[in-house]
């Protein structure tokens, strides 16, 4: 009999300070299947970090089209943002629909990682930490 061993990859740590508990675990868990090279599953799970985002902030509408308007004029994301995460919206649904005509690679994954950061950083991010850094230094934002 032949002995194998096995070891699983080293998982990538996703940067979610300031994000909110439940945000924080659909982004890991997006960082984690691109650690095991589970790049549709990236897709989808970035999909479902924008979804969460906008139900956590109270975004208007019944779809998720809808939903992303709405965090944009409630001054949530920037206008470029905004087409960063309708983009994200329909990667995510071409992989949920089972699209098979072309599966994403690494580097659309990776690429696809990069752009939900933005949406957190619009959402989350930006705001929390220029606080956190003003505090530092005894300055308030105005």
């Amino acid at each position: 009999m032949t002995e194998v061993t096995w070891s699983p990859p080293s998982m990538v740590q996703a940067d979610t300070e300031y994000l909110p508990e439940k945000i924080a675990g659909f982004y890991q868990e997006a960082h984690d299947a691109f650690s095991i090279g589970a790049f549709r599953a990236v897709l989808l799970l970035s999909r479902s970090v924008i979804e969460a985002t906008a139900k956590v902030n109270n975004a208007s509408g019944k779809t998720l089209v809808n939903k992303i308007d709405s965090l944009h004029e409630e001054g949530l994301i920037r206008p470029g943002t905004k087409k960063v995460a309708h983009a994200l919206r329909i990667l995510g649904n071409d992989m949920a629909h089972g699209d098979l005509s072309e599966s994403p690679t690494p580097i659309d994954a990776e690429d696809v990682l990069k752009l939900v950061r933005m949406v957190l950083d619009d959402v989350y991010v930006g705001e929390a930490m220029t606080a956190d850094i003003l505090a530092r230094r005894g300055k308030a934002a105005d």
